[in-house]
C-alpha cells in the first residue's frame, strides 16, 4: 500500500497485465471491488466476482475482506478475513490475479472515467458472441426496452441496449 499526496492510501495493481501499474486512491471509508457497475472499484476480468472484496479504512489502516467471491481473496497467499494491509507490504489477490495493496482506489476512479469515456457499440450478433457456449433461456437475447417494458409505448421504442439470459448447457 502506498501513500501519495495528502496521506490518501493507494493500491497498485500488479495483475492482470492490462491493469498493471494502475493506482487506485482509497478515498472512501468502505469500497467494494468487483465486476458489477455498482462497485467502487470495477475490474472487468472473468476471474473477479461480481462483488469480490471490500476495502475498509479505519484511521490510517486499510483492511481487505472477501465478500464470498468464487475464487477467494488472498494476502500473501493466505485467505483474508478482515486482513490489515501494510504500507509497501503485502499484496491482496485471488488465485488468478494479484492486486498489490498499494493502488486500488486511484485505479477505481481512473477505470470508471475510462469506462465512461470508452463506449463500444455492438449489434445483436456481436453481443450474442458473449454467450457462445451457453444456452439461451427465456427471454433470450433481446433489446432491453422489450425485456420488461413499463408500458406499451416503451416496448415500441427500440433501445440500443441488449440484454440476455443464458445458462451452461
Amino acid at each position: 500500500m502506498g501513500q501519495q499526496g495528502m496521506g490518501v492510501p493507494q493500491l497498485v495493481v500488479i495483475a492482470p497485465d492490462s491493469y498493471r501499474g494502475h493506482r487506485i486512491e482509497l478515498t472512501g471509508k468502505y469500497m467494494t471491488v468487483g465486476r458489477e457497475p455498482a462497485c467502487d472499484v470495477r475490474l472487468d476480468d472473468p476471474h473477479v466476482s461480481r462483488t469480490h472484496a471490500a476495502l475498509q479504512r479505519r484511521g490510517d489502516s486499510v483492511y481487505v475482506q472477501d465478500l464470498g467471491s468464487s475464487g477467494g481473496t488472498f494476502v500473501n497467499g493466505n485467505p483474508v478475513e478482515g486482513t490489515k494491509l501494510q504500507q509497501g507490504g503485502p499484496s491482496a489477490n485471488n488465485p488468478a490475479r494479484d492486486i498489490d495493496a498499494e493502488a486500488m482506489a486511484g485505479m477505481a476512479a481512473r477505470l470508471n472515467r475510462m469506462m465512461a469515456e470508452t463506449v463500444t457499440f455492438r449489434d445483436r450478433s456481436a453481443v450474442a458472441r458473449f454467450f457462445d457456449g451457453l444456452e439461451f433461456v427465456e427471454p433470450g437475447l433481446v433489446q432491453a426496452s422489450k425485456w420488461r417494458p413499463a408500458s406499451e409505448s416503451e416496448a415500441a421504442s427500440p433501445a440500443a441496449l441488449w440484454g440476455g439470459v443464458a445458462r451452461k448447457p
